[in-house]
Order: structure tokens, then sequence, then C-alpha cells
């Protein structure tokens, strides 16, 4: 539940504010920068062990005051990323602190990506990532904001220059504001309203179908707490703020309470098993009020209070049981009914008994990784094998348009084989190619409504291009398909640098493969039959078919000559005549 306490506990002089950030630094929240209710855009750091009780460490802790900060903790720093000044001027100074209370600050210089404002910053894979953001916030429109949805990282940020590097010009397929980040089952969150992607890497990114959010809310945080993504929609006007939980990222669901308030512009950090929020401002009948809250949530979904006899699982899905009073019968199974077994790339529906498998994963275990649909941010694979799939979900929706290249190099056939397949006959498709762009690409197949699994296309040219496409009315459950990668004989590579240049009276011979493919000859690839050549077989062996075919360096023996020599031991030829006497 969530507890309220107005105002926050702050020391004299320092007054409540918007469009800060928070984080967690060891034991330590921090509040950084941002507005006091927008008369003032502040410079200062606070400092709280416990969310109710805050200490200002500084005043002065970067070269100018800022709001719309990123901040997050990687290693044994606390990075500050960007921002913006009052006349919405974006930043891309890089700042960090060892200082437990944020009291001094060390400058690293700009970083070497283009400036921002309100960017997703996240510590992965042992990197800092800085995702999108503006590059200008004006002050109470969203009209003319200019939006980014690149992605950097760096091992080291508080090297000079911050060491970045552009992971992808664009995780989503145009830059959009009002979205939050967060790290969730070993994968980076960026959540945009009713609009999910995620990644495993940083580098490649999937568009998530997601139930059950919608696309006019602002998005006040995004977190993961308890094994559960936790999504806290902003207030506006006389709406109220809001929250939606989801185990997966898809289906979401409503919260049991939320604030009490028309609360936005807040930010949130964990703190133990809690999330902290402190409030920016509220909207009463579409006036900015400039009184601060401060919430403390413990959002444990309840069934992690119930107490199961033995070994029995729970459930983790969040519709399972009404708020409050989850009981025994709805969170607990006997032992003899538990079948789903592991489920290493997603969880267990307990009531269905089936493991719901989290975004790039597939099978009955979710134990193979695959590529699920990025509606417009196309996805290049150049594995030798691999799976790729619309959706795990039991329908794609409306709308799509999902690419899939696979790349791999010439002399190499690149083959896809389709499950089931499945969708609206007359507006859904499924395109191949065999080109990088599907507008001047060769068509291979086309295909578009039920079939059963096995169909095949193949491609020579060391690209296939799968594009799928929905209109907006009927959908259906859309296919998955496996690809693999062979190499084509040494000799096919040979003869396609070549043109098919062979010596006369010989033609070329795909299936040869006698000859690593660097060092490929005509006398390797290139094939006679034994009646255009000279040769003459051995004692004891017969001539092939004179249509025989053979390499222009086994036209003899090797190719047309047919048998066996004779045995040695067993074999004597016609005896001479002996001669006796002597010669004279």
């Amino acid at each position: 539940s969530w507890a309220t306490v107005v105002p926050i506990a702050t020391p004299s002089g320092v007054y409540a504010r918007t469009r800060h950030c928070t984080m967690t630094f060891g034991d330590v929240l921090l509040m950084i920068a941002g507005w006091d209710t927008y008369v003032n855009l502040v410079n200062d750091v606070l400092w709280s062990r416990d969310g109710l009780t805050w200490t200002q460490s500084t005043t002065a802790a970067f070269r100018s005051e800022r709001s719309d900060v990123g901040c997050a903790v990687l290693g044994s720093r606390a990075y500050v990323i960007g921002g913006q000044d009052e006349r919405s001027n974006p930043f891309n100074e890089v700042y960090s602190t060892v200082d437990p209370t944020g009291a001094t600050w060390v400058f690293h210089g700009p970083g070497n990506y283009p400036n921002r404002s309100a960017a997703g910053v996240a510590p992965f894979l042992s990197k800092l990532w800085v995702i999108g953001g503006y590059t200008m916030i004006p002050m109470g429109s969203d009209a003319s904001v200019s939006t980014l949805s690149d992605v950097y990282c760096s091992f080291d940020p508080s090297q000079t220059g911050g060491g970045w590097s552009l992971a992808t010009s664009a995780f989503a397929g145009s830059g959009f504001y009002s979205f939050k980040v967060t790290v969730h089952r070993d994968q980076l969150w960026v959540i945009s309203r009713s609009q999910v992607y995620t990644s495993s890497d940083g580098y490649q990114w999937s568009w998530v179908n997601a139930m059950g959010l919608n696309p006019n809310w602002e998005v006040g945080a995004a977190a993961s707490l308890g094994g559960l993504l936790w999504y806290l929609r902003g207030g506006y006007h006389s709406d109220p703020a809001s929250c939606r939980v989801s185990a997966d990222g898809v289906q979401w669901d409503a919260c049991p309470e939320m604030m009490p308030s028309v609360l936005s512009s807040f930010a949130v950090a964990r703190l133990g098993a809690n999330l902290v929020a402190t409030a920016g401002f509220s909207f009463n009948s579409g006036n900015v009020s400039t009184t601060e809250y401060r919430l403390v949530a413990n959002p444990i979904f309840p069934c992690l209070n119930v107490s199961c006899p033995g070994d029995a699982y729970k459930t983790v899905h969040v519709g399972m049981c009404s708020f409050p009073g989850c009981t025994r019968s709805d969170c607990c199974l006997d032992d003899s009914l538990l079948v789903c077994g592991p489920c290493p790339g997603g969880w267990c529906d307990f009531r269905s008994r089936k493991c719901v498998c989290a975004v790039d994963w597939t099978g009955p275990n979710c134990t193979e990784r695959s590529y699920w649909c990025t509606s417009w941010q196309p996805r290049v694979l150049r594995e030798a094998s691999g799976i790729i799939q619309v959706t795990g979900r039991d329908l794609y929706d409306n709308g799509l348009y999902c690419q899939w290249q696979i790349a791999s190099t010439p002399g190499t056939t690149i083959t896809l084989t389709f499950g089931a397949f499945s969708s609206e006959s007359c507006c859904d498709f499924a395109r191949v190619y065999s080109t990088p762009n599907p507008n001047n690409g060769a068509l291979l197949a086309s295909y578009g409504g039920t079939y059963p699994a096995g169909l095949t296309v193949s491609s020579t040219s060391g690209t296939l291009l799968v594009v799928f496409s929905t209109d907006g009315s009927a959908v259906s459950s859309g296919f998955t398909a496996r690809w693999a990668v062979t190499v084509n004989s040494n000799c096919s590579a040979w003869l396609a640098q070549s043109g098919n240049h062979c010596p006369a009276g010989t033609s070329a011979n795909v299936s040869a493969t006698l000859c690593v493919a660097s060092n490929c000859t005509a006398m390797d690839c290139c094939s006679a039959t034994c009646g255009a050549v000279s040769y003459e077989c051995p004692y004891g062996y017969s001539s092939k078919s004179p249509n025989t075919l053979c390499s222009p360096s086994g036209c003899d023996l090797k190719g047309c000559c047919a048998g066996s020599p004779p045995n040695a031991m067993t074999y004597s030829p016609t005896a001479p005549t002996l001669l006796t006497g002597s010669l004279n």
C-alpha cells in the first residue's frame, strides 16, 4: 500500500520540487536538482536514509542550475547525466561522486553524445546506458518538443569524454516523450505510455505488445520490485495518478492502491523493499499546487505473504486473487499439480500449468532464444541458425510492420522453414525477399492465410529478408520460423567468382567439393565426358560409358575406367617359351 506524508521533512529553506532525479546510492537516497514549484531552478543535492528526513548536502553540486537530469549508480560511483537550463537548453555534461551523501561532484566534461535532457539512464551489463531524451522541453507545452530514441553506453563514464559508444540510432521507430527506463529480469525496459520496448543487450530492441496500458497516460516512473514491473502513471488535471503492474511487460493489471492525489512529475527510487516517490506537483482543476508529497510504497504482491504448505509453489500473476485478502486457495497449488517444470526464459502460470515465455524466448519451457517482432524496428540477425516469431502470445496486434534480415555471406544458402502459419488471408502477409531492401529486392515468397507447418523458402544471395505486415482489422496467431545457414560447395563459390569460366570441352560442375574455396581451380570445378577426352585404361580395367562425367584432372583411371587391378599373388601372364642349350 502507499503511505502519504505531507509535506516532506526537509530543512528550513529547502522547498518542494519537481522534474528532479532520485537514486539509491548505498543505503542512502539522493534527491538531485530540479525546480522548486516552477519558481526557482536549483543546483542542490539532498540525502536521506529513510525517505522521511532529508538533509541538504550541497547547494552547488554542478556548474549551473538544472532540471530533468538522468541519474544512476555504476560500480562505486553515482552519475548525473545531461539535463537542461531554465531556457530549456539541454546539456551533455557528465558528473560523478563517490561521496555517500552527494556533497562533492567531479565534472568529467561533456560526453561524446548529443545534448539531451530527461534521458533514461540505467546500469546494465557493467555499462551505463543513456537512452533517448529531449533536445528541448519547452515550459508548459509538448507541441515543439524534439525527441531522441538513440542509445549510448559506456564502461567507464568517469573518463574524459565518457567513452560513450552508439549502440543504436533508434531503439524505437521514432523518438517519443514521457518514457522511463528500468532493468527487470536481466533486460532493459523502456516504457512510454502504452509503448513498451525491451532489450537483452542494449543493441537489439524488441517491441512488446503491451495490453492494459493507456496511450494517453503520462509515465511518472517505472521500476522493478518483487519480481514484477511497476508502471506509475502521473496524474493530470482531474485524472488521478494510477498504477499498473506486470510480470512480463505484456499483460498489465491495476495495482491495489495508488497515490491519493492528482500527482505528476515525481521521481521514484528503490530503498530496501520499498519504492520511495518524492513528488513534484499536483494538478487541482488545472492549477499547479506547490504542496509536495512523499509516498512510500511496499508493493509486494499479496501472494508473497501467503504461507503455502510443504513445497507447493505460489502463483506470480497479479490478477490471480482480489485485493486484499489472498488466501491459500488463490496462491497455492498441491505438489501433485505442479506440471510446469523449470521455465528459464519465462515463468510458470500455475493456473494454466504452462510456462509463459518472456520476450525473445520460445518453446514449451521457454528454453530457446528467439527474435520477436519489433514493429517498425528492423532486426539484423547474423547467427548460423535461430528462430523468428511474430509474438509469443495467442494473437498478434494490428498495425505491425516487422522486419527480420538474416545476413550471411556469398557462397551460403539461407533456408527458412515455417511452423504452422495463420494470418488474416486478405490483408496480413509475410513476404520473403533475397535482398535487404524490400523495395528493390526479388520477392521469393508471399504468404497470407492458414498453412500447415513445413513451408520452406531459401536464398543463395547471402541475405534473406522477412517482412510481416498487418492492417487494422482481424488478427490471428502469426507464425514461428527457423532459419539455418549452410555453406555451398566450394566450387559454387569459385564458379560464381570466375563467371563459370571452364576450359573448352568442359563444363561447370557445381557439385564438386574436392577443393578448399580459396584454392579451387578449373581442374577441380569443371567437368568433361569420357568420350570427349583422350585416355587409356590400364590392363585389367574397362572403359566407362563415353557420357560419364569426369574432371579434367581425372578423365583417366580415376573417372573413366572401371574394374580393379589384378591380384599380384594369383595372376600369372602367359608363360614365355623356355630356351635351353647354349648360344654359339
